[in-house]
This record gives C-alpha cells, structure tokens and sequence, in this order.
C-alpha cells in the first residue's frame, strides 16, 4: 500500500464521489428552461431532455462541465473519482501527515510479527496487524506532535 492509496482510502470512507451526471441534469435544469418555446415543452427538464436524445451532446456538455468546475476549484480529482474540492484538501493533508511513513513487515525474525515503520526522529514505531495500522499511527503522531508545538509556542 502507497501513500497515496492509503490517503485515497480515507477520502472514500469520509466524502462521497460527485456523480457527475445527475450533477450536469441538475445544473442544465437550473440555468435553462423551455418556458421561451411554451406549449407542451414548458414542464420538460433540459437536463433530462439532453441527457435521453442527444447523448453526445451531453456527454460533450458533461465533459466541459466537469472541467469548468475543477478549473474553479470547486472539484477535484482524488484517485480517478470526482470530489468537492475539500476531498482534495484534505487528501493533501494526509498525504502531508504520513509523507515520511513508510511501513515495512517483520516475520520470522526475533522481532515481533507485524508492520512496523520509522517516525520523523527515526524511532522504530510497531508492530501493528496491518499496514494501515501503521499509516493510522503515524497520523496520530503527527497530530500529536503538532499538539506539543502549539501547546510550546502559547
């Protein structure tokens, strides 16, 4: 397990991916309506409408879309799935936290079994049963840390 990969599996158990179709059938619903053409069309959803006869044209749409939003900085990719831009900041902020942690495992030695991994003053920190033990550890230390400095600096 990466970095990366065990901060993308904190992302995917505290935020929910955007889905990003029903998100462009609801913006396209609420920036345009057919109230101008009257008739039978004033009650259809433009969204919907796009979205079942011109699927290209959606797909197109969707596409800017999405890039619209990411350039503004109100989504972000994290691991292929689109997120409101704090799934990123706070990716960011983990990958931050465990930037130095990289986990090893230990079998068959004197050692205990398990996964261990160096902290930032190059102590050895385990065994824990699993590698995301360790990655959850070096977070908690992290905040530990920065909880001394603050605590310090008053």
């Amino acid at each position: 397990m990466t970095r990366e990969q065990y901060a993308e599996g904190k992302i995917y158990e505290e935020f929910t991916p955007i889905d990003t179709w029903e998100a462009t059938i609801e913006h396209l619903n609420d920036d345009y309506s057919f109230s101008c053409v009257g008739g039978p069309f004033v009650e259809l959803s433009p969204g919907d409408m796009l979205s079942k006869y011109d699927y290209d044209g959606f797909q197109d749409y969707r596409r800017r879309y999405v890039e619209r939003m990411i350039l503004e900085k109100k989504w972000a990719y994290v691991g292929g799935d689109v997120y409101d831009i704090e799934a990123k900041w706070s990716y960011d902020g983990i990958l931050n936290q465990v930037k130095d942690c990289d986990p090893y495992h230990i079998s068959g030695t004197d050692s205990e079994d398990g996964w261990y991994y160096y902290d930032d003053k190059a102590f050895c920190c385990g065994p824990f049963g699993t590698e995301a033990d360790a990655y959850d550890n070096a977070v908690q230390q992290y905040w530990n840390n920065l909880m001394e400095v603050s605590c310090c600096e008053n």
